[in-house]
């Protein structure tokens, strides 16, 4: 049999990277949100705009891919370089960066660098316009999406290659180990773990909120299995990371039932 460890690391290591970091700057994602919290109506929209720019991937030439992501992404990299530092000459350095290495000096280590970079500031960015019943719509609609998009239609599988040809940040790919190898996993599951992991903090705490992130990243650990173990090339991994969430919202649950139960000290 064989097993990875790295591609769950690096899920747990962004996952907690973007929990710290909501924290530590929430004031200011607020401001940067205007209060805003999206509505089941606008999760619908936005799921089903996803899965449109997914088969506009797949069609689209791949010099005008490059530069609608490369816009996407300096824009995101702007925000939260200003997020951070709130002075625009530092802020449009990164965006900078991704442009000029990419077109001069690209290679594995930047690429895996700028996806990194990018979903945590996805991440930061929609964290505080959802709220929790939002993103258990969103992470249910966003999973049934992927099913299709896996299983029925295949275009996220020639969104990978696409993707991967063009060297495009869209994707983190990690060498396996200890198996021989390189395992991918998209921006999207990234996004999703960061979101259960951001709104299970703000319901019951940062403890339990570091806990989703071991539990997505175990659940993950097993969608790898299945993979590297199986005939299976390619599984939609938003399952196995809500599966992998789902384990830390039962024991909270179970703890509070099992809290409710226990009766009061008598004086």
């Amino acid at each position: 049999m064989e097993f990875d460890f790295l591609l769950s690391l690096t899920l747990f290591a962004i996952s907690s990277a973007s929990l710290l970091l909501f924290l530590r700057f929430e004031k200011r994602l607020e401001v940067l949100s205007s209060g805003q919290q999206l509505r089941i109506r606008d999760v619908v929209l936005i799921v089903a705009m996803m899965a449109v720019m997914v088969v506009v991937v797949v069609l689209i030439p791949g010099r005008i891919l490059q530069i609608l992501f490369l816009f996407s992404a300096s824009s995101l990299l702007f925000l939260l370089t200003y997020l951070i530092v709130p002075r625009i000459p530092v802020a449009v350095l990164p965006p900078a960066l991704l442009v000029g290495l990419y077109f001069f000096y690209w290679n594995l280590f930047f690429m895996d660098l700028f996806a990194v970079l990018l979903v945590i500031s996805a991440i930061l960015y929609v964290g505080r316009i959802f709220t929790w019943k939002t993103t258990l719509a969103f992470a249910a609609l966003l999973t049934a999406n992927d099913i299709i998009q896996v299983f029925v239609t295949g275009y996220m599988v020639d969104v990978a290659k696409k993707a991967s040809g063009l060297a495009l940040p869209m994707m983190v790919v990690i060498p396996s180990f200890p198996s021989p190898g390189f395992i991918v996993l998209g921006l999207g599951d990234l996004l999703l773990s960061g979101l259960f992991v951001i709104q299970t903090a703000l319901r019951w705490g940062k403890h339990y909120g570091i806990l989703s992130c071991a539990s997505t990243a175990a659940g993950l650990m097993i969608g790898e299995f299945i993979i590297l173990n199986t005939t299976y090339s390619f599984l939609p991994a938003t399952v196995f990371v809500t599966l992998g969430w789902l384990a830390t919202f039962g024991y909270i649950q179970l703890k509070a039932q099992k809290e409710s139960k226990t009766p009061a000290p008598s004086d």
